[in-house]
């Protein structure tokens, strides 16, 4: 926004980033992770080699097993209520996955099409099939919403629908084949249906 009496514009504030973050360590609790990412904007992490990246990737499951969402649950024993935390297992996502690497989606992607090292390539597979199987096995396990997971992951229930013997369903009727009792019947519908 321009100040009206120079009228240059003004640089919005800078957020407040620890200086850890800044420095590339990965040590933020729970909710204090946008500032992780924050601070990866004006120093991009560097991985040098598969297994650089490969202990980054045991760190972000680490934190998450570390950091559950939490959830109030209101608590009564003998007249008593209170809010208690219960902690709800996080979803790993490709894109918190990248905000915890300090890298964008793109270069996930880059590495995934093996456009840095063919080793690099094994470990990203390996942590794409990671994230499905938590996924998979938490949603089945009723940790997490299966609805939502099963979106995620692509899975859908199908019904085909066929005709006599696989043929496609007919939708036409042959009024040759109806008897004169059907007959006056769907006459007589369409007449009262006008």
């Amino acid at each position: 926004m321009p100040n009206h009496k120079t009228g240059k514009q003004k640089n919005p504030p800078k957020p407040k980033i620890p200086e850890e973050a800044v420095q590339g360590e990965r040590h933020l609790d729970g909710d204090a992770f946008w500032q992780l990412s924050a601070g990866s904007l004006r120093n991009p992490r560097k991985f040098h080699g598969a297994d650089d990246l490969l202990n980054a990737l045991c760190g972000y499951f680490d934190w998450m097993k570390s950091n559950p969402l939490q959830e109030a649950k209101l608590v009564s024993f003998q007249g008593d209520s209170e809010l208690q935390d219960t902690p709800k297992m996080r979803a790993p996502t490709l894109q918190s996955l990248c905000l915890y690497l300090g890298i964008a989606r793109d270069t996930w992607g880059c590495w995934r099409r093996g456009q840095w090292c063919p080793e690099v390539t094994l470990v990203v597979n390996w942590a794409e099939d990671m994230m499905y199987a938590l996924k998979f096995e938490a949603a089945a396990g009723g940790l997490l919403n299966p609805n939502i997971i099963a979106r995620d992951l692509g899975l859908a229930e199908r019904t085909e629908l066929t005709g006599r013997d696989g043929e496609p369903i007919k939708t036409q009727l042959d009024v040759t084949k109806l008897d004169s009792d059907t007959m006056r019947k769907l006459l007589a519908a369409r007449v009262d249906n006008g």
